[in-house]
């Protein structure tokens, strides 16, 4: 785990849009630290809590918005998510009896839908 702890002005262009930065980063140095190691070692980068901050955040949207679902069969769409952000939120409901989870979309674009049991 690799933390950059940084609050000035420049924290932002670490992070990036949504994180796109701060993800693209940690690809390069994970591809960097296997081809050295030779063995597959998890690394996770963070910049000024940016991380542990959109993860509260993705749950708590994702928390309500499955509370608006009421029917059987009622589904929504979440905001576009990385496939580590996509994780938390199958995890979340992973043992949920109500709510069920699949992720649609292609890219960036891809989402998690919450669909009602």
């Amino acid at each position: 785990y690799l933390d950059i702890f940084d609050t000035g002005e420049d924290v932002s262009r670490i992070i990036g849009k949504s994180g796109a930065t701060l993800e693209s980063l940690q690809v390069l140095l994970r591809h960097f630290v296997i081809r050295k190691f030779q063995d597959y070692i998890y690394v996770v980068i963070d910049a000024d809590d940016y991380l542990r901050r959109r993860v509260t955040t993705i749950k708590s949207n994702a928390i309500e918005a499955a509370k608006s679902l009421i029917e059987p069969g009622d589904s929504i769409k979440l905001g576009d998510m990385s496939s580590s952000e996509r994780s938390v939120i199958h995890m979340l409901f992973e043992e949920d009896d109500t709510i069920m989870t699949e992720s649609a979309g292609r890219g960036r674009s891809r989402r998690v839908v919450l669909i009602k049991k």
